[in-house]
């Protein structure tokens, strides 16, 4: 069975940090991190202190992907029959839990109007990259549309700015 891995998120001091260790209580549950060596705090959940978990995967440099991670890719749209990359656009994402999976969700452009797009980790590939998903037609191709190089950039808590729609 594979540990959880958390990191914290210290709301007064603005500071992200790795969870050395989760204490399960019986009215407050606490966490322990390292702050030197061999020195350690604990801290109290809820108190100024929220909890994001490792998923298990990570991005083209191998960083690992937490919850509420800001990822960006590129993507790319790529005509039907001859494969030839058409267009590429860069995408910010957000690692997200939702329906009991992880989730990649973000907004695209897509002729020139905005769509949510979700990507779900289950079709990940493992060169990094997650497959055909929207389908454009043109009167000139048929193409579809890959999301390839993903790499962490920052986390909703210190640039929520990243996720905003560009114009």
């Amino acid at each position: 069975m594979e540990r959880l891995e958390l990191r914290a998120w210290d709301r007064k001091n603005k500071v992200m940090f790795d969870v050395y260790q989760w204490n399960r209580g019986d009215e407050f549950d606490s966490i322990t991190r390292m702050i030197g060596f061999n020195k350690i705090e604990t801290l109290f959940v809820g108190e100024d202190i929220d909890l994001v978990q490792y998923t298990g995967k990570k991005d083209i440099d191998g960083e690992k992907l937490f919850e509420g991670d800001i990822v960006s890719c590129l993507e790319v749209w790529i005509d039907k029959d001859s494969k030839k990359v058409l267009e590429q656009n860069p995408v910010n994402l957000q690692v997200c839990f939702q329906n009991y999976e992880w989730v990649l969700v973000g907004r695209v452009f897509v002729e020139d109007s905005s769509n949510m797009i979700r990507l779900k980790f289950s079709d990940y590939l493992e060169d990094m990259s997650w497959g055909e998903g929207i389908e454009r037609y043109n009167g000139n191709y048929h193409a579809l549309t890959r999301w390839i190089d993903f790499k962490v950039i920052s986390n909703i808590h210190q640039n929520l700015e990243l996720l905003q729609e560009k114009s």
